[in-house]
């Protein structure tokens, strides 16, 4: 009896599971076109995955033919993640000495400078250096006569990932502002730490495969096939030396009414952007990566990369390699931490995210619009994470109590936090979206950001007859997450600070689709507006003062 009871509770668990998963893929074969065609997106591949199942859609078209499940993707840096799993395999192998304090923090620091020529930062969405033909300088140079052991190798991992250096290798609670050259550029943000950078990156990689005598792309391939990704390339150098390997790949296209193909760049990076995948291979990776995250002890977490990799350190927004942590559920609900990527290659763009339980997804596009690739991850988060409450309200601050993420980009100082507000308040003008014999009316476009009287950060044009957009802090440090009822809605944005003067003041911010700058409010739609008004007031006021004293004068000429 008991028997037949446990049979019957595993069949109606299928039973309900098949159904949710038939519920998905409803939905998403009806909001995935619908999405695709009002963005103007021409392929799409979907794979959402759970233990023991997975669901795997394709949309759309690229050039003449249809896109499949086995149409490849260029996947940008997502390939970052193939990084932990070699660095940890050639420490296993202990092929690296593990002489602790060779080098000091700052020592790695100046040699990372000496070939850290461009930077790539989290929030700058706008920026991505694939198409220089220059190249970093390769590992040789730089390791040649170093004794490179287990710590030095961990501490630049962590450098050019973004991170501080693990407890176990060169521990440093600061970084020293007098050892950083200018070609070693720090994110001026409060907190500030080494900003991710390609360069550093690919020097990791050169250095690891010069130690098994092979070269980076043999390497990376190696790698993908031990993890089963079966049909994923690594691609480098002129088009034309790889376009010939890509029998099976899409074209990459603007995001317009009329998509244009974008040909495509050269690749200096193999490391960092050289890799064509589809959704299945990407899942299979984030797959291996999550059984990592779930299994890797605390002994380990201090050793590996791994350790570093899955983390979630709200003092440290989350961030976490070239992933970013993210508490996906509400105080009420159990803390649940995912991780996710946002990546972008010239007519591509990609989304991933895990949990250390092994769910997750992989949504690859063949146009640069990564808000579409973020609508259509929240709706999947929605049946992905059932137990997870809706988002926390935007309102920035209840009960006289601030939102405990924008707290922590401030190490809990509430005067700090209340001052950055502040700051941000002001009005924005977008940037490239007219041609240049129009740039005189991008005046037009200008939005105004400001704190309202119930604590909500919001967003709106002169043209808005309603608040359209709200912000809400994200994990990672000083970027929200754009909510509402309009084209933003899904975007993350990412206010940037320079240094003037003593101080630090906002320029502009960065979205998933546009970059705006900082205006003065008199050079803004509402300035001008305000100052054609008050032009037109004193001209007519002169002319009535002009009619005034004529009359007056008529009048005392006639008395006399």
């Amino acid at each position: 009896m008991k028997k037949r009871v446990l049979l019957f509770a595993m069949l109606a668990g299928l039973s309900l599971q098949s159904a949710e998963a038939r519920d998905l893929s409803e939905t998403l074969k009806s909001l995935a076109p619908s999405l695709m065609t009002s963005r103007h997106v021409p392929g799409l591949q979907i794979v959402v995955f759970r233990p023991g199942r997975e669901l795997a859609l394709s949309f759309g078209t690229t050039g003449e033919a249809d896109v499949t499940d086995d149409t490849l993707f260029f996947t940008g840096e997502l390939s970052t993640a193939l990084l932990p799993l070699l660095l940890e395999e050639e420490m296993r192998k202990e092929t690296l000495s593990i002489r602790e304090g060779f080098t000091s923090h700052d020592q790695a620091l100046l040699i990372y400078a000496r070939f850290q020529e461009s930077i790539h930062r989290p929030g700058n969405l706008m920026q991505m250096p694939v198409d220089t033909r220059r190249g970093p300088l390769r590992g040789k140079e730089i390791f040649e006569g170093l004794n490179v052991d287990r710590a030095f190798l961990l501490n630049l991992y962590h450098s050019v990932s973004g991170l501080p250096p693990s407890r176990s290798g060169i521990a440093s609670s600061a970084i020293d502002p007098a050892v950083l050259s200018k070609s070693l550029a720090a994110d001026e943000t409060p907190y500030s730490r080494i900003a991710f950078s390609s360069e550093g990156m690919q020097l990791l990689l050169d250095y690891l495969a010069s130690v098994r005598g092979q070269t980076i792309e043999e390497m990376l391939s190696q790698t993908m096939r031990n993890q089963g990704m079966k049909h994923s390339l690594i691609v480098s150098g002129a088009p034309e030396s790889y376009e010939k390997l890509l029998e099976k790949a899409s074209d990459g296209y603007t995001s317009e009414e009329r998509p244009v193909k974008i040909r495509h760049p050269h690749i200096v990076y193999p490391g960092i952007y050289g890799m064509v995948s589809n959704a299945r291979d990407v899942a299979t990776l984030l797959k291996e990566l999550a059984g990592r995250a779930a299994t890797t002890s605390e002994e380990g977490r201090e050793d590996l990369p791994f350790g570093s990799y899955f983390t979630y350190d709200p003092s440290l927004g989350g961030v976490s390699g070239p992933f970013h942590a993210r508490r996906l559920c509400s105080a009420k609900g159990e803390a649940l931490v995912v991780y996710e990527q946002s990546s972008r290659f010239p007519g591509f763009a990609s989304f991933v995210l895990f949990s250390p339980d092994g769910r997750g997804m992989a949504l690859l596009a063949n146009a640069d619009d990564m808000a579409l690739l973020h609508r259509l991850s929240e709706r999947i988060l929605l049946d992905l994470f059932t137990e997870c409450s809706p988002p926390e309200n935007d309102r920035l601050q209840a009960n006289g109590e601030w939102n405990t993420t924008l707290l922590s980009w401030f190490g809990g100082d509430a005067t700090r936090l209340e001052a950055y507000l502040h700051k941000i308040e002001g009005t924005y003008r977008p940037e490239g979206i007219l041609p240049r014999k129009r740039e005189n009316f991008a005046f037009m476009g200008d939005v105004r950001v400001r704190l309202n009287s119930e604590h909500r950060l919001e967003i709106a044009g002169f043209y808005d007859r309603e608040i359209p957009i709200f912000l809400v802090p994200d994990t990672e440090p000083f970027v929200f997450k754009a909510t509402g009822r309009a084209a933003m809605s899904g975007w993350k944005v990412k206010f940037i600070e320079q240094k003037e003067g003593e101080g630090m003041n906002i320029v502009g911010f960065y979205t998933d689709q546009v970059a705006y700058q900082r205006v003065m409010w008199g050079d803004s739609i509402w300035g001008r507006i305000v100052g054609f008004a008050f032009t037109i007031f004193v001209f007519a006021l002169l002319v009535l003062l002009i009619y005034l004293r004529k009359r007056n004068y008529i009048k005392s000429g006639q008395n006399g």
